[in-house]
C-alpha cells in the first residue's frame, strides 16, 4: 500500500514514494470491502512503521521537508535553490 519508485534520466532523478510520519495509514482497512477486517489492521499494524513511532515524537513537517531537501543536496552534490513563489530548482555544482 505504500511504496517507493525512482527513475533516472542523465542528470534528472524522478523520487516518487511516501514517508509515514503517523499512524493514519492503518485506517486504509476501513475504506477496504472485505472480510477480516480487524486481522488486516493487526497485519498492517504488525509490518509497518511511522516517522513518529521511531522518534517518539510529533513529526515537524516543516523540518523533515528541510531534511530531505539537505539529504538530496548532499547525496546529489547538488543545491535546491529556493523561492517564494516558485517551486526549487537546482543548481549544478
Amino acid at each position: 500500500m505504500v511504496g517507493s519508485a525512482q527513475r533516472k534520466l542523465g542528470n534528472t532523478i524522478l523520487q516518487h514514494g511516501s514517508i509515514l510520519c503517523g499512524s493514519y495509514h492503518i485506517n486504509i482497512v476501513n475504506y477496504l470491502n472485505t472480510e477480516n477486517l480487524e486481522t488486516l489492521k493487526k497485519e498492517i499494524n504488525k509490518t509497518t512503521i511511522d516517522l513518529g513511532t521511531i522518534l517518539n515524537q510529533t513529526i515537524d513537517y516543516e523540518r523533515l521537508a528541510e531534511s530531505i531537501a539537505e539529504g538530496f543536496e548532499n547525496n546529489f552534490n547538488m543545491k535546491f535553490e529556493r523561492s517564494l513563489n516558485s517551486e526549487p530548482e537546482i543548481i549544478q555544482q
